[in-house]
């Protein structure tokens, strides 16, 4: 749930009937305004589990709230399976992808018309955990018109990965590269690829576009810009 303002209607009555309610970090907080005069909020699933004991009742509507940044589809089934082992069950609200807030609010295109045939997202999180990274997944891909979304990308495997796209993809092509602390810029291929350019620890979002290089005048059309300033950043 990162952003209030993108809150669906389904997600929005999982927090009206909440009785607890599990916000993480990133969660925007202003979405705690629909919740109900009983609810409690928790910051942890120990402090969860304490208030259900002391509660003592077995029907209630446990909201887990989430976003990419410190969640993954992996650790989503993980604490829905800690729950169910303990006898409860939980709903899993999660963030309206990041992927669309970030890139709507750098005006950034996720999509070209009469370039894009798919769209791709590779979530890093399960790579940090020792999955092992395929570097010709990204080869193949990066040869198809396929816009690429690279979420939370562990730093020793992205470079590598960003030189699988390259050799498939124009120079020029542009790249919109966001921070964990939701700064982000535009820059070309060419540019993110730098040795020193980026602090690659520190990626949370990156977004390669289609680039046929057939077609190189199309990815000039995007100017590219300076770092935005923490301050014009992406709120979380």
């Amino acid at each position: 749930m990162g952003n209030a303002d993108y809150a669906t209607v389904k997600a929005l009555k999982r927090i009206q009937s909440g009785d607890i309610i599990w916000p993480g970090a990133h969660v925007d907080h202003t979405i705690l305004r629909h919740i109900k005069e009983t609810c409690r909020i928790c910051n942890s699933m120990e402090e969860v589990f304490q208030l259900c004991r002391r509660m003592d009742k077995k029907d209630l509507q446990i909201v887990r709230m989430t976003e990419e940044r410190d969640s993954s589809s992996l650790r989503e089934r993980f604490e829905s399976a800690v729950f169910q082992a303990n006898g409860f069950d939980v709903e899993i609200v999660p963030g309206i992808s990041n992927i669309n807030r970030i890139t709507a609010t750098g005006s950034f295109p996720l999509t070209v018309r009469g370039r894009n045939e798919s769209f791709w997202v590779w979530d890093g999180s399960p790579f940090a955990m020792g999955k092992t990274f395929d570097t010709s997944l990204w080869e193949r891909v990066a040869a198809t018109n396929a816009t690429i979304a690279i979420v939370n990308p562990p730093a020793r495997h992205l470079f590598k990965g960003l030189c699988a796209i390259a050799a498939h993809r124009h120079a020029h092509t542009p790249v919109f590269f966001c921070n964990k602390n939701g700064q982000y810029t535009v820059v070309s291929l060419e540019q993110v690829m730098a040795l020193g350019a980026f602090d690659w620890s520190a990626c949370h979002l990156l977004v390669v576009n289609p680039s046929p290089r057939s077609i190189p005048r199309m990815e000039l059309a995007h100017s590219t810009t300076a770092m935005v300033p923490e301050e014009r950043g992406i709120a979380s």
